[in-house]
């Protein structure tokens, strides 16, 4: 992945030999993956995570794996379930709102 992500000139998620935490660019990612959680739901996931406390140099990093769910995704993923989750709260419009309410920015890799 790095390889491909340098030929490319894209920032791709590394981890610091030091601290085993996961870094992107010079920014150390905390980190949020609840979707194997039985109760679990992404807004409130995302809520969580984005209000824990951060040092300079950190962001919160929320995985997704929004998308369609054909039958080998079915028969293979043990997140069928979050996936429909993630893409109605990738495309919810409350999401951006109770981001700009709670001074919360969204960044991209690039932002990184």
């Amino acid at each position: 992945i790095a390889m491909v992500a340098m030929k490319n000139g894209v920032e791709c998620m590394k981890f610091d030999p030091e601290t085993k935490r996961p870094m992107i660019g010079n920014t150390v990612m905390g980190f949020s993956m609840d979707s194997g959680n039985p109760d679990y739901d992404p807004f409130e996931s995302f809520k969580k995570a984005a209000s824990k406390e951060m040092a300079e140099n950190e962001a919160c990093l929320m995985v997704l794996h929004p998308g369609y769910v054909d039958k080998y995704v079915y028969d293979t993923s043990y997140i069928t379930k979050a996936r429909a989750l993630e893409v109605d709260f990738a495309t919810n419009p409350e999401v951006p709102k109770w981001c700009e309410e709670n001074d919360v920015k969204l960044l991209t890799y690039a932002d990184l």
